[in-house]
């Protein structure tokens, strides 16, 4: 049977809006089965998420919501250490949703999806043989065929708890 990881956990982003960079909080889930040692094929399912009022008045509003479904491969050092650093290539879909509400006017909601591409990496630190804690930094660029998309990818950061099942 080969080794399995699972680990669920904070995530933080800054991504780009109209005219200035946005901070988003959320959580992700992921799953990965190493085929070797050091190589795993990875899984990951997320969501991010922002609220905005009009501090001035109060009368409009703002709610932004980003989920994704990715799976790509990953890489480790070796298992043995008590820090061990991964790198990671995850590719899928991303879908992006806003809803704008002023008072008196009916709501305006706008969705997309689409492909996405994900580097990232990070390290494990071992608590015990099953429980690890993760760190994490990576990019997602939506809809990479465009290149305005590559000047304004999402910065990502996270923190969790990750389980390894015994063989």
């Amino acid at each position: 049977m080969p080794r399995v990881e699972v680990d669920g956990g904070y995530r933080f982003a800054v991504i780009r809006h109209e005219f200035n960079w946005q901070n988003y909080q959320g959580w992700a889930i992921e799953e990965a089965t190493y085929v070797r040692p050091r190589l795993a094929i990875a899984v990951a399912v997320d969501g991010l998420y922002r609220n905005w009022t009009d501090p001035n008045t109060g009368h409009a509003s703002e709610s932004n919501r980003r989920y994704g479904l990715l799976a790509g491969v990953k890489v480790t050092g070796s298992r043995d250490r008590t820090v061990v650093p991964f790198g990671q290539m995850l590719v899928g879909i991303a879908d992006t949703r806003t809803t704008l509400r002023v008072v008196s006017v009916p709501e305006i909601a706008v969705s997309a999806s689409g492909f996405a591409i994900q580097p990232g990496g990070g390290v494990d630190v071992r608590v015990t043989d099953a429980f690890w804690v993760q760190a994490s930094f990576d990019v997602r660029v939506d809809q990479p065929q465009y290149s305005t998309s590559w000047g304004y990818p999402e910065w990502r950061m996270g923190a969790a708890i990750t389980y390894h099942l015994r063989r």
